[in-house]
This record gives C-alpha cells, structure tokens and sequence, in this order.
C-alpha cells in the first residue's frame, strides 16, 4: 500500500493486528491540557487543513471515528510492506488523537489540529522494543511520503548515529521534526546543508502543576506542552483515557506546527518553529526559567501574532491554499509504494554499510 493513501478497511478486520494484547491504562475525563492550550482560539485561522503530520511510534487506530478519513495508509516498517494505520500498543494512536481528533457526540477531547491528516509510521509492534534502524527507516518514509511535520515518539533515540542521519535527512527537506527533550546527554541532529530550512524542536512535558515530566538534560527543553495526565483516545474503542510522558507533548507541539505550517504556508520550517518559541507563554509571568524553555505553548498566538523577523508574512492565508491542493493529489494517486520505500531505504542502508 501507498503510505499517504486515504484509508480502506484495516486488514483482519479490524485496527488491533494479530498477537496485540491489551494494554493497561486508566479512563480519563480530565481535559485540563486542551482547556489550558485552547487551541480553538487559532481555528478562525488554520485548523491545520492540507499539512500531513507523520507520527513515528506504535502505529495508530485508523478505525476510530474521531480521526476518520484523515488517516493515511502509513507504513510499518518492522515488517517493510505493511500498514500503519493499525495500533497495538495505543501510544501512537493517543498522539494521533491529540494532534487531530475530531469532535465527536461523547466529548472526546479535539485535537490541536482537526483538519490535519495523520500518516501513521509503525516502529514498534506487539511490545516496546525498539530498534535504531526501525526508527530511522521510520523517520525516512515519513519524508518520502510528504511529510511537513513529523512527531516522534518515545522509542525514538536521538543519540543514535543512524537515527540522527534520518533526522538530518528530514531537516534537509524542509520538514518541522518535533521530539522530546533529552533525557540523557547527546548532541542533537543538525541539517547536513547549510541551506536547509527544516528544524528540530524539542519538547518537555509538564502537568496542570507545572510538575516536568521526566528530568531532563539541562538547557536542552525549547518549549512545554502538556505531558501529564493527558486525556486522549484509546485503542479499538476504548475511549478517553488518562496519558502521562513526554511523547504526548510531542503530540500536542506536533499539532501547533501544523495549525503554523497550514496558516502560512510560505514559512520555513525554521521560521514555524521560531513562531512557537517565541509565542510560547512563560510558566510563570514575568519569569524565566530554563527548565522550561521559553514556555508552555500557545496555538493562537503562534498563529495569531505578527512576528517582524518574519521575511515574508502577509498574514494568515487561511487552509484553502496550494498545500491542500497538493496533498490532495498525493492521497489521490499514490505515489510511493509502502513496502517499496522501506525496501528501497533498507537496500541503500546495506550499500552504504558496504
């Protein structure tokens, strides 16, 4: 299957695939992150329509009616020619839920960015293992398949040589890759051309308290965004439930970046992550702290706000533009085959081992 595909009927019939057992998690009706990020004071503007967001974790519950027909096919790259809307471990398919939930008749939390579409890349399967090259590969289709955001879960290692080239392979296309803050020493990936306008963005997760996530390396955070006790959606219809970590936060900046790149299609992916920075709202006024980076996000203002360092803005230019026009097309005719990419990634791995 084509990854950017619009979404058919999940194989075996249904989005759980053989060997998934059920995961423990806690039901959850407490919204307080999207309440604090109220990102519907941006939808005037941009509710992200025409930016694909790939979600590099456990795959992702294309079934769910909240996310319908915005779920791409995607790819599961531990196996190399299978799907990716489809979701074991239900981490993948809250992040998605995060960025792009719809509105639905039981009050599911919506997501930052409802009218964005999810392409589902699955690197883990049955059980948290991981593996670099999964990743890696992982990240890669995401980019080959168009993607402009990509959200990186936590099985992704930052620090490792292979991961970090497919990061820079991304930064060299323009593309706005969102991970977590480290939470153990590392250099960062960078852009491999001097010319390349894609960016890194690194997250920390915080509660309703202000209380981190996870410790992490000092001065390394560059925004916050809610990480704990986080309602999203849970796997094969089990409704909202209760998420802590930092992926989740990912989530939620994954989905800004949309609301961004939707709004001003023009923008580099450095200026879109500069938008968030520098909107973002200090934990506390008036005060700075490092921990925090600049802030706890704000979707409306990352959009509302005129920012002069900005070369070429001439305001929101709302979700009707050539982006739509342009993914549209590549759902439509299914330019890359899934297990053809991978397969293609993989070799050229091998020949560079060599």
């Amino acid at each position: 299957p084509d990854p950017s595909k619009s979404p058919g009927s999940p194989p075996n019939g249904g989005s759980r695939p053989p060997g998934c057992t059920a995961t423990a998690a806690s039901s959850s009706r407490s919204n307080w992150a999207q309440l604090r990020l109220a990102a519907d004071g941006a939808w005037d503007l941009s509710r992200g329509n025409g930016v694909m967001v790939a979600v590099v974790d456990s795959g992702v519950d294309g079934k769910l009616p909240q996310l319908g027909g915005r779920v791409a096919v995607g790819a599961d790259v531990t196996v190399g020619n299978g799907r990716g809307d489809t979701d074991c471990l239900g981490t993948g398919t809250a992040m998605a839920a995060i960025i792009g939930a719809s509105a639905s008749a039981d009050n599911t939390p919506v997501g930052i960015a409802p009218d964005a579409t999810i392409l589902p890349i699955r690197m883990v399967g049955t059980s948290t293992s991981s593996r670099a090259m999964d990743a890696a590969n992982a990240i890669e289709v995401a980019v080959s398949a168009g993607a402009s955001v990509v959200a990186l879960g936590s099985h992704v290692d930052l620090g490792d040589p292979t991961v970090a080239a497919s990061v820079t392979t991304a930064l060299n296309h323009d593309v706005v890759v969102v991970a977590g803050a480290p939470t153990k020493p590392l250099t960062p990936p960078a852009a491999g051309e001097r010319s390349a306008t894609g960016a890194l963005l690194l997250s920390g997760g915080v509660g309703a308290d202000g209380q981190l996530a996870e410790e992490y390396q000092q001065g390394t955070v560059e925004v916050v965004a809610p990480g704990i006790d986080v309602a999203s959606l849970g796997i094969s219809g089990t409704g909202v439930l209760s998420n802590t970590g930092t992926r989740f936060a990912v989530a939620f900046v994954a989905g800004q970046a949309a609301l961004v790149r939707a709004a001003y299609p023009d923008l580099t992916a450095v200026q879109v992550k500069e938008r968030i920075r520098s909107t973002a709202d200090a934990m506390e006024k008036g005060k700075t702290d490092a921990r925090y980076g600049t802030g706890m996000i704000n979707p409306a203002a990352s959009v509302a706000k005129q920012l002069d360092e900005e070369r070429q803005v001439a305001g929101a230019q709302g979700d009707e533009g050539g982006g739509g026009i342009a993914l549209a097309v590549l759902l439509g005719l299914g330019l890359v085959a899934a297990g053809g990419l991978v397969f293609a990634i993989r070799f050229r791995r091998r020949a560079n081992s060599g």
